[in-house]
């Protein structure tokens, strides 16, 4: 399924994924993945610097991963939305700009696929635009819209999504699966050992006797 989801999406031969119990930590998971990319890029403690742009219709999950990452809330800038009720692009050019003059870093950019309350898709192109330009990593959140990536009339309002660096997906929303089942999906596996960790006890040696 992660690899029907990723074919889907249109992310490639290097992405890959993991289940997790829902939208919320699917997000998380994109944003810890996003935070080790940063750290990783900058070569150094950048944490207080970290900033995540979204708008205020994206998923409170956003701000409550933050806080779990330890970042202050204010670490969330909140962007601007066009009459449409989706992210300004010209919000956000200015907010990634304001960013940058600050000497803060652009950790991620948080582009909703179908909001909660009015069901908006952000200008996913757009926002891949400016995201590759700030260096930022681009996490698009398609817990409720995501169903869309098999309708054969409305997929194009997904177009962009392919650039992402992590995909929100949840199954138990528009692909009307009966229990909690979301993935967290990257454009490229190796991303996935920020969050990586092994324990023994977990994953045992399986000894053969002859």
């Amino acid at each position: 399924l992660i690899d029907w989801t990723t074919d889907r999406i249109g992310l490639g031969p290097t992405a890959d994924g993991v289940f997790t119990s829902g939208g919320t930590q699917s997000n998380l998971q994109g944003l810890l993945l996003a935070r080790g990319e940063a750290e990783r890029r900058t070569g150094a403690d950048v944490a207080p610097r970290l900033r995540v742009l979204a708008t205020e219709h994206s998923h409170f999950s956003v701000i409550k991963s933050a806080r779990i990452m330890g970042l202050h809330p204010s670490a969330v800038i909140p962007v601007p939305t066009d009459a449409t009720g989706g992210m300004s692009l010209e919000a956000l050019r200015r907010e990634l700009e304001g960013v940058r003059a600050r000497g803060e870093v652009a950790m991620a950019v948080v582009a909703t696929a179908g909001t909660t309350d009015l069901g908006v898709i952000d200008p996913i192109p757009g926002i891949a635009d400016l995201a590759a330009e700030h260096g930022a990593w681009l996490h698009v959140d398609a817990a409720y819209g995501g169903g869309l990536l098999v309708s054969l009339r409305r997929q194009h309002l997904l177009d962009g999504i392919e650039r992402a660096d992590s995909v929100t997906v949840d199954f138990h929303k528009t692909f009307f699966q009966p229990v909690s089942s979301s993935a967290i999906i990257v454009r490229d596996g190796a991303t996935l050992a920020h969050v990586t960790h092994h324990a023994d006890y977990l994953n045992p040696r399986t000894a053969v006797t002859p």
